[in-house]
């Protein structure tokens, strides 16, 4: 198939399984195609679907630089849009990730609160998991873990 001839669908497809498999340059060209045409099409909240694709990428790459300039544009475009979208929880989950990177574990509880209440408003399983995990790892870099809740007595039960 001539790769040209690929849908946005296809692209974002492609481009998963292509980072699942450790291809990760075929993985960013993928999502960049697939932004651009779905910027073409005038499918913004999808775009800013591969904005954060591309932001996790080259953050869990340590590329963080790279990663804030995609979370830039996709903070631009959802600027640009009236109204909540559940696109702006993704975001969110960005911001968690750099305020991870520096130890600013406060920020990290807001940005989990913020991704958990996103995934609850629009029922995205996703952002809901996402908030939820990310509330409780704080907790554990804290070490703040109320006694009720030790992993000792979880795996007693």
């Amino acid at each position: 198939m001539d790769p040209a001839t690929l849908t946005d669908n296809d692209l974002s497809g492609l481009a998963t399984a292509a980072y699942l498999v450790g291809r990760r340059e075929e993985a960013v060209n993928a999502l960049r195609r697939c932004f651009q045409i779905r910027m073409e099409l005038g499918r913004t909240t999808d775009a800013v679907r591969c904005v954060f694709w591309l932001g996790m990428v080259f953050s869990t790459a340590g590329e963080r630089a790279v990663a804030g300039g995609w979370m830039g544009r996709a903070q631009r475009l959802l600027d640009e849009l009236d109204g909540d979208v559940v696109e702006r929880g993704y975001l969110r989950i960005l911001e968690m990730f750099g305020h991870i990177a520096r130890g600013k574990f406060a920020a990290v509880a807001g940005c989990g609160a913020d991704v958990t209440a996103y995934g609850r408003r629009f029922a995205d399983a996703d952002l809901l998991a996402m908030g939820l995990s990310s509330q409780g790892r704080v907790l554990l870099y804290q070490d703040a873990v109320p006694d009720g809740l030790a992993l000792t007595r979880w795996c007693d039960a």
